[in-house]
């Protein structure tokens, strides 16, 4: 029995997806679930994570191959991962796809489709990009050249397509779908004092930046709330090194379940959470936190040379204002986290993110506004 809509009539598709971290894997695995749905027999191949493998997507490596964030974080893996463009590119060319969806990871995504479209011009697949380049954040002229080398872009802030349509690119603001995903987990719970939600990162680079400053601010909760609990999402492959860099005494408890984590975004009473994904997640839950970042010195010594903008929640972002605490770079202490996650915890505001999550919504949900595209190149 087909699935309604199924297009199975129509030859088989080839589909090339490469995604460059989780954020990315957790996008184009909603993607790839309608794509098998409504194209049976459909075959998809790219680079990949857990939950696209999981899909039955052929993986040509695994992401956490090119997981890098940094201008100076790349340069030990700059040839591996410059081989890893080209290896890619010419997986595309023998696959010969119907069409290329990549998403964000514009460092390696971008490089591997200006190889193809210089290398292999003959190539028909259309090519699509999900998650546009921040260029209202910096470097505003690459939304010229990725409008030479993408078909279409798929935005996820609404006031971001007029800076790629302006250079002749088609690009849509289609709704954010990890929003739209984690809204179904929301539950109005009454917030728990003694929970504190703790996620470092999803980068082997970002925990080991992060963590130690965690430990000690850790420390000090626990001396005021013996009984405070202290739950730390993380994937898998990051709970070998966090167990060996952690004092047992703190009783902290790592968790792999992404139901778990949800229940965590609804019922902490403080999130201390990395400046990403995991942020806009928590905010999804009002969750109270404080939002930590940190580079090495000489990208942020680049960063803030070429940054337009002075706040990196996309809370803040969207808000255009300081709703969520953010301690970057230099400010990211023990002593400034201490007195943020203190003043958080003696806090009975109630906070609500709504207004702000609402603008990255569409009538329509963001995976079907996608589709409605995909299906005009399929």
């Amino acid at each position: 029995m087909e699935f309604a809509g199924s297009h199975s009539l129509k030859p088989n598709k080839k589909i090339y997806v490469i995604c460059g971290e989780n954020s990315g894997d957790n996008i184009l695995s909603l993607i790839v679930e309608r794509l098998q749905a409504e194209y049976a027999g459909c075959e998809i191949r790219g680079v990949t994570g857990p939950k696209l493998e999981k899909l039955n997507v052929k993986s040509l490596f695994s992401i956490y191959k090119i997981a890098v964030m940094g201008f100076f974080e790349v340069l030990p893996k700059i040839f591996e991962i410059l081989k890893l463009i080209k290896f890619t590119a010419n997986d595309i060319a023998k696959f010969n796809p119907d069409l290329i969806i990549t998403v964000d990871s514009p460092d390696f995504c971008f490089r591997v489709i200006k190889n193809v479209r210089t290398n292999y011009p003959d190539l028909k697949a259309k090519i699509v990009h999900i998650v546009a380049p921040s260029v209202w954040a910096y470097r505003e002229n690459r939304a010229e050249k990725v409008a030479k080398l993408y078909d279409h872009l798929l935005c996820f802030l609404p006031f971001e397509p007029p800076y790629f349509t302006k250079h002749g690119m088609k690009a849509d603001f289609i709704g954010h779908p990890i929003v739209e995903n984690l809204l179904k987990y929301k539950q109005n719970h009454v917030r728990d004092k003694n929970i504190l939600l703790a996620m470092p990162g999803s980068r082997l680079g970002e925990v080991k930046r992060h963590w130690q400053v965690f430990i000690r601010v850790f420390k000090k909760l626990k001396k005021d709330n013996p009984d405070l609990k202290i739950k730390v999402p993380i994937p898998e492959r990051l709970k070998e090194y966090l167990e060996k860099n952690t004092p047992k005494n703190l009783d902290i408890k790592f968790v792999i379940n992404e139901q778990e984590k949800f229940d965590l975004y609804n019922k902490a009473g403080l999130g201390i959470i990395k400046s990403g994904t995991s942020a806009l997640e928590a905010a999804v839950f009002n969750c109270p936190m404080v939002v930590v970042y940190k580079v090495n010195k000489l990208t942020a010594f680049l960063a803030k040379r070429m940054l337009k903008i002075k706040t990196f929640t996309l809370i803040n972002i969207v808000a255009d204002q300081d709703i969520i605490k953010e301690l970057i770079q230099e400010n990211f202490t023990a002593d400034n986290l201490y007195k943020e996650a203190v003043n958080i915890l003696n806090s009975d505001k109630i906070i609500d993110y709504s207004e702000y999550i609402n603008k990255l919504k569409t009538d329509n949900s963001s995976i079907e506004n996608a589709m409605n595209i995909f299906r005009g190149y399929l």
